[in-house]
């Protein structure tokens, strides 16, 4: 007699086997999918254009900046005259650009730096360094200078609220409740000792 091969138990392990392999593979595609949806979505017009005002004082006067809206960008190039001093101060440059966007709280919005010509410098997003593309930048100094900002912000904050409390003026005691009470009563013994 011939032994009955288990043709059907190893049909469905197979089955099962490719079933889960397909589900594995569909979630991974779910996932990138998702992820390059995220990184899709770009800070509104409106968000660049008043990040750009945030830029008007006179320590920026000589930068040039352009707002790129299909990016979600603002594109900050370096004055043309003092490029060559910029070098020197390029991690204190992008330091306040960093702060001015940590505080602004946009995630969706990205800064990049570029010289005069055009050439990319760095990318910022959430007042950190995304991308740099010089070796003359130190993406470190910048973090460390930022969470240092941070942590100052934080304990001046706290001192303020503090101090706000403390000054505020306190109240005289109250002479009102028993006291007062107390006060009544006796003054009207005394009217009745002496009639």
């Amino acid at each position: 007699m011939r032994k009955k091969r288990p043709f059907l138990l190893f049909w469905l392990l197979g089955f099962f086997l490719l079933l889960i392999l397909s589900a594995a593979a569909s979630g991974k595609m779910t996932a990138d999918i998702s992820q390059k949806n995220t990184e899709k979505i770009v800070a509104s017009k409106e968000s660049v254009d008043k990040f750009k005002k945030e830029f008007s004082t006179y320590w920026w006067e000589d930068y040039k900046l352009v707002a790129n809206y299909d990016k979600g960008e603002l594109e900050i190039y370096l004055p043309k005259d003092k490029e060559n001093n910029q070098f020197i101060n390029i991690d204190d440059v992008l330091s306040a650009i960093s702060f001015r966007q940590y505080q602004f709280k946009d995630k969706h919005l990205t800064v990049l730096l570029l010289t005069n010509k055009g050439e990319r410098l760095a990318r910022l997003k959430n007042g950190k360094v995304k991308t740099s593309y010089s070796d003359k930048i130190n993406v470190d100094v910048v973090d460390k200078r930022l969470k240092e900002w941070i942590k100052t912000n934080e304990q001046v904050k706290k001192i303020s609220e503090s101090t706000t409390t403390s000054d505020s003026p306190t109240a005289p005691p109250s002479t009102s409740g028993e006291t007062g009470v107390n006060a009544v009563n006796n003054q009207s013994e005394l009217n009745q000792n002496n009639q």
